[in-house]
């Protein structure tokens, strides 16, 4: 994402946060001095501290999950590391074959899946995304 913001944003600043649209609500309300409703779980994070390199406390988000109304699909994030979730597998989640693991640091275009160089991450993650799965199913 490229923000411009003169005066604000540092020009040619980098963040290499986990960060997301759904922030956006977050931020706009904190920079207009709204109230974040309490009355139900929001996922957004205000990135204003982000986008002005003040960022002295931990990252918005250290893990991301897409996920659309039928559960979870397509990618689950952390840190470096981003498990893909090829179309065929989405409402099947479970085949440790059907995940590609990518390693964002040095392939951010996401070319070369290294899943075959870190199973025990590739597992990890899996287990991860579906307790996550789980957990937002119960809300």
């Amino acid at each position: 994402c490229i923000m411009r913001w003169p005066g604000i944003i540092p020009e040619g600043s980098i963040c290499n946060n986990i960060t997301a649209g759904f922030d956006l609500f977050s931020t706009f309300a904190a920079l207009a001095g709204a109230k974040i409703p309490d009355d139900r779980p929001i996922d957004g994070r205000d990135l204003f501290p982000l986008m002005t390199n003040n960022a002295d406390g931990p990252p918005p988000h250290t893990d991301f999950a897409g996920y659309e109304a039928r559960g979870l699909h397509m990618s689950y994030r952390e840190g470096i590391w981003k498990l893909t979730i090829p179309s065929r597998a989405v409402y099947s989640v479970g085949a440790l074959d059907h995940y590609e693991l990518f390693r964002l640091d040095v392939d951010p275009g996401e070319q070369n899946d290294v899943s075959a160089q870190y199973p025990l991450i590739k597992e990890q993650m899996i287990e991860r995304a579906k307790a996550f799965d789980k957990e937002l199913k119960k809300q």
